[in-house]
C-alpha cells in the first residue's frame, strides 16, 4: 500500500506576499531493507520508482527533472526510526516520541489545486492500494474552501480594484 503525503514549502523572503512550492512523497509499506543512509525516511519511494509510480499510475507528468528532489522534513520519530503514517494502522511504540529531520524524495506540483483535485480523485475511485494521507487529505479541503471563495466573488473584487489602481 502506497500514502500519499502533501506539504507546502514558503519562500524565504521578507515580503508579505509569500510565495512557495508544494510538494508531495509517497510513502509505502515496504520497508527499505539493507544499508539505510543516516536521515533518509526509509519508507518513502525514491527516484526512479516515485517517478515511474506518478507516472503509470496517478497519470502525474513532470516537465523537468529540476522538479523533484530530497526535501528535509520534521517527522514523528521513535527508537531512532520515523513512525509509519496512522493510514497504514501500524501500533504506535510505547516509548517516547520526538520529532526529528528525515529526508524524502519529494515531487514539485505546478499547478497544486488541480493536482491535488485530480489525486483525490484517483485515490477514491480508480487506484487501487493507494491511499491519501491526512495531510494530503487537509489540502483537498483547504484548496475546496478557496474555491468557494473565489466562486463566490468573495475575493476577485479586491483584486481587480487593486489592478485598476483604486483603494479600496
Amino acid at each position: 500500500m502506497n500514502i500519499l503525503h502533501g506539504f507546502w514549502r514558503p519562500e524565504a523572503t521578507s515580503q508579505f506576499v509569500q510565495g512557495g512550492k508544494f510538494f508531495i512523497w509517497i510513502e509505502s509499506d515496504d520497508v527499505a531493507v539493507g544499508k539505510r543512509k543516516s536521515n533518509f525516511h526509509h519508507q518513502h519511494l525514491s527516484n526512479e520508482t516515485c517517478l515511474a509510480f506518478l507516472k503509470q499510475t496517478l497519470e502525474i507528468s513532470l516537465r523537468d527533472k529540476n522538479s523533484t528532489g530530497f526535501q528535509t522534513l520534521l517527522l514523528p520519530t521513535a527508537e531512532g526510526l520515523p513512525l509509519a503514517a496512522p493510514e497504514f494502522n501500524l501500533e504506535q511504540p510505547d516509548t517516547a516520541i520526538t520529532l526529528a529531520d528525515w529526508q524524502v524524495f519529494c515531487c514539485h506540483l505546478p499547478q497544486p489545486l488541480k493536482a491535488i483535485n485530480h489525486l483525490h480523485f484517483l485515490c477514491c475511485y480508480q487506484v487501487a492500494d493507494t491511499r491519501i494521507g491526512s495531510d494530503l487529505l487537509f489540502w483537498y479541503y483547504f484548496s475546496q474552501s478557496l474555491k468557494d471563495i473565489l466562486y463566490k466573488d468573495h475575493y476577485l473584487p479586491a483584486i481587480l480594484a487593486t489592478q485598476n489602481g483604486k483603494n479600496t
